[in-house]
């Protein structure tokens, strides 16, 4: 089931699954929650979300990924090099992942995206040593 989350998991609220395919990039390295959420601590305070706005986008059928908001996204970065390197490599080639929690599993909303399944692979396996997977 679909929903958007919010405060420490806490506040569960249901939304409609969608029928787009999710590419998952899992990238050999982890990242330390642990040293995330330090690194969360020291980069100061998070983004500021309109929570009404992340909703209303998770029940219309068009989500757009830059809606979307991962607080842990740059402090995940910070943490492990190589993911900032996957997310800079990523959007020069016009796909923008989003960070799934304390990373370092990475995710791309949208399809058919077979067009360049292909390349990413390609690009991530040689430069990173990251796999892909999609789902429908």
């Amino acid at each position: 089931k679909a929903a958007v989350v919010s405060g420490f998991g806490t506040q569960i609220n249901r939304t409609p699954r969608h029928s787009d395919t999710v590419t998952l990039l899992i990238p050999k390295f982890g990242c330390s929650t642990k040293e995330v959420y330090k690194a969360l601590d020291n980069l100061g305070s998070a983004r500021s979300l309109c929570f009404d706005s992340v909703f209303e986008a998770a029940n219309s059928k068009k989500i757009k990924p830059w809606e979307l908001i991962n607080d842990l996204t740059e402090p995940a970065m910070v943490t492990q090099p190589d993911l900032r390197k996957s997310f800079e490599l990523l959007g020069h080639s016009e796909i923008y992942p989003l960070l799934s929690g304390s990373g370092s599993t990475m995710f791309v909303l949208g399809g058919p995206m077979s067009s360049w399944v292909d390349k990413l692979r390609k690009i991530l396996s040689v430069k990173f040593n990251i796999e892909t997977t999609s789902l429908t």
